[in-house]
């Protein structure tokens, strides 16, 4: 703690415009070192990126077959995202979360990336977009045999339907892309496919959306009956990306563009 001598607390008594001053002083002080702690961080390397993904066979998938977090992935584009590291030089530490973890996890990590993340105009300024990797369609799916033939988003809007969709994920923009109404937009916080497919079959709506061949493929790994859903109508496509946090170093950038 700073202490003054009585003459000199006397003085400050006497010019009070003093404190106003040192305070401005104090102040300055402080905002200086911010911006040159800011600016050094934009010039370091990050010692370690911290990649994220989901569950999203054949795309990504644990090694054990499973689980939903795990440190040991493999996958089709897992494949493609290890390479493009390891050919770099670049060390980094790969972790599996339910989707909604994941998104929210690499917002809040400066040296976070995240993939597989479909472009998106929503997205757009959220990320840095550093490598393609593969792209997406998607298709809403519906019970074979009730689903009305020439179904359409407008259709379901106009039944009062509902299509479900995890709550941050490019199928629930495309919905609302689609011009279907927020209502008739079930947004699950943390659902996976497969708890896609129950609500339908057990009655909680009609519809949803789903990439047929991530759908296949959890079918088969969970043996569910995938005859029992019919793909209806195609919402859109987006190609998915390796993608960064927008606070990234300018040095972590560089790395990841070399």
């Amino acid at each position: 703690m700073i202490s003054f001598s009585p003459s000199f607390r006397i003085a400050l008594w006497k010019q009070p415009f003093l404190f106003v001053r040192l305070g401005i002083l104090l102040v300055s002080t402080s905002a200086l070192a911010s911006a040159f702690l800011a600016a050094r961080a934009q010039t370091t390397d990050p010692a370690v990126f911290e990649i994220y993904t989901a569950h999203i066979p054949p795309y990504v998938a644990p090694i054990d077959g499973f689980s939903l977090t795990s440190n040991k992935v493999t996958g089709s584009l897992t494949l493609i995202v290890t390479e493009y590291f390891s050919s770099r030089g670049l060390q980094y530490n790969l972790v599996m979360l339910p989707w909604s973890a994941t998104y929210k996890r690499v917002q809040a990590s400066p040296n976070g990336l995240i993939f597989p993340l479909d472009r998106t105009e929503e997205r757009e300024d959220l990320f840095h977009w550093i490598v393609p990797l593969h792209t997406n369609e998607y298709y809403v799916y519906g019970l074979k045999g009730k689903a009305p033939q020439g179904l359409s988003l407008q259709k379901v809007a106009q039944d009062g339907a509902q299509v479900s969709c995890t709550k941050h994920s490019v199928q629930c923009t495309l919905l609302a892309q689609g011009g279907l109404p927020e209502e008739n937009i079930l947004r699950v916080e943390g659902s996976k496919i497969p708890d896609c497919f129950q609500m339908i079959m057990r009655g909680r709506n009609l519809y949803s959306v789903f990439d047929p061949l991530v759908f296949e493929t959890l079918a088969k790994e969970r043996q569910s009956d995938s005859n029992k859903l019919v793909r209806l109508f195609k919402v859109g496509e987006r190609t998915s990306y390796l993608a960064a946090n927008k606070n990234i170093s300018e040095a972590g950038r560089n790395q990841l563009r070399q």
